[in-house]
């Protein structure tokens, strides 16, 4: 007997392995017992596979997977007539409870086959990263013949379009009516006045705030994920409405900065982030130490960004140091869902770990850092950190804030591994909670 937890919409899937004319379903409840739990749910077939993440809503109201509602429950045998197409079915109860059946017989025949079977699949060989001074790249996909599209119409990509990632596609149509095509992203970096490659020297830094606002996490601005619209969903960094707000950032070492690029709240009230300071230094920033002195500090470089900031801003600084703040002028709310920190290691004496931290300064600060490993992933994740605070939990959040996972950490643990096999594809916040009240989190990415 097939059986679930009692659980909200609770599912039963399989992969029928190719796509198939589905005729009849037949569905053969528990022989003793109360068969009345099969009641009021759903049957979907889909070409494609279900979300390990898709909501009962989501699958619902999904004009492309085939679906039909059983309001009554189910008696020691339900036939039902699918007459459609798919390789992928699912039954899901409509609310809470516990699904359970013997068997589920799936009475269909193969489908026509693809004009595409056969056919060998388009290789496109990933290109880059390249600087912008390189020259015009020649661009490799197979089979020959196709078109491309997107940063390249013929085959070539000039890297002096500038800094940034640039799609590229390839489709290939063997005039049969198979048509497959393949999109491959380039990088494209820049050497910056530190004589290396710009990268974001932001993430592997240690974030603080003058306060904390819900979930509005300092180390939020830097978790590499560049949207926000709320300081309880674990996406966006936000203080109190207080005077002079500001976020700091020790990044590990000093560093060659180039540039910062800043992305505002996505939904609305991006007009708080106004007038505001950007201040960088060799030495912390003392503790209390006013705007105004800091403005009168000669041995901190300092920035004013006047009037309201837009969904982005990038501000050249060309500076030096290794401590950053970005401070408001005067009253307000200080919220931004990322910090990219353009810079070189100066003299390559910068490092991603903060073991050489004092532990009295690390506490005071409310300091801790963690790293996932690896990340990108598909598998399996490894959390990493340090800090004199004991971790509780680690919550992985999808993106529309539905929590997908949880793990309890014990008390001697220093590490924390987890499989996210079931996840889908995507972007995902990892959250945790540690002992002594603070919370921290970063974006982690399922391939």
């Amino acid at each position: 007997l097939q059986h679930t937890q009692n659980e909200q919409n609770p599912w039963w899937e399989v992969d029928l392995g190719a796509d198939y004319l589905l005729g009849n379903i037949i569905i053969h409840n528990r022989t003793n017992g109360p068969q009345s739990r099969l009641n009021n749910f759903y049957i979907f077939v889909s070409d494609t596979p279900f979300s390990a993440t898709a909501t009962l809503n989501q699958l619902v109201s999904n004009n492309d997977i085939s679906k039909q509602y059983f309001p009554t429950a189910v008696g020691d045998q339900l036939i039902v007539g699918l007459n459609t197409e798919g390789r992928y079915l699912r039954i899901q109860l409509s609310g809470s409870g516990i699904l359970h059946m013997a068997e589920v017989e799936v009475m269909g025949c193969p489908a026509a086959p693809s004009s595409c079977d056969g056919v060998a699949a388009i290789t496109l060989n990933s290109s880059g990263p390249f600087l912008d001074t390189d020259e015009v790249q020649n661009l490799v996909a197979s089979p020959l013949g196709g078109t491309w599209s997107g940063a390249s119409t013929d085959g070539t990509f000039d890297p002096s379009i500038g800094v940034g990632t640039y799609s590229v596609t390839y489709t290939y149509d063997n005039g049969l009516g198979c048509v497959q095509s393949e999109t491959v992203d380039i990088v494209v970096n820049t050497i910056g006045t530190g004589g290396c490659v710009l990268s974001n020297i932001a993430l592997n830094g240690i974030a603080t705030q003058s306060s904390t606002y819900g979930r509005g996490l300092a180390s939020i601005a830097i978790d590499g994920n560049t949207m926000g619209s709320s300081p309880w969903s674990a996406d966006l960094q936000h203080t109190n409405n207080e005077n002079t707000p500001w976020w700091s950032l020790d990044l590990g070492g000093e560093y060659s900065i180039d540039a910062l690029n800043l992305f505002n709240r996505t939904d609305n009230l991006q007009s708080r982030l106004n007038n505001f300071y950007v201040f960088v230094s060799d030495t912390p920033f003392a503790t209390g130490v006013s705007l105004d002195d800091l403005r009168n500090d000669s041995d901190v470089f300092e920035y004013f960004f006047a009037n309201n900031a837009g969904l982005e801003e990038t501000i050249s600084l060309n500076a030096q140091g290794r401590y950053l703040r970005i401070q408001l002028s005067g009253s307000g709310i200080l919220h931004m869902a990322e910090v990219e920190v353009m810079g070189c290691p100066v003299d390559n004496g910068a490092t991603g770990l903060r073991a050489s931290v004092d532990p009295e300064i690390f506490h005071l600060a409310q300091d801790f850092n963690f790293r996932l490993v690896p990340n990108p992933a598909s598998r399996i994740v490894t959390i990493q950190f340090i800090g004199i605070s004991r971790l509780e939990e680690v919550i992985v959040y999808d993106l529309n804030g539905k929590q997908v996972l949880i793990k309890a950490f014990m008390e001697a643990e220093t590490s924390k591994t987890f499989d996210i096999t079931h996840l889908a594809k995507g972007v995902y916040q990892v959250y945790l909670k540690l002992a002594d009240g603070t919370e921290h989190s970063k974006k982690l990415i399922k391939n």
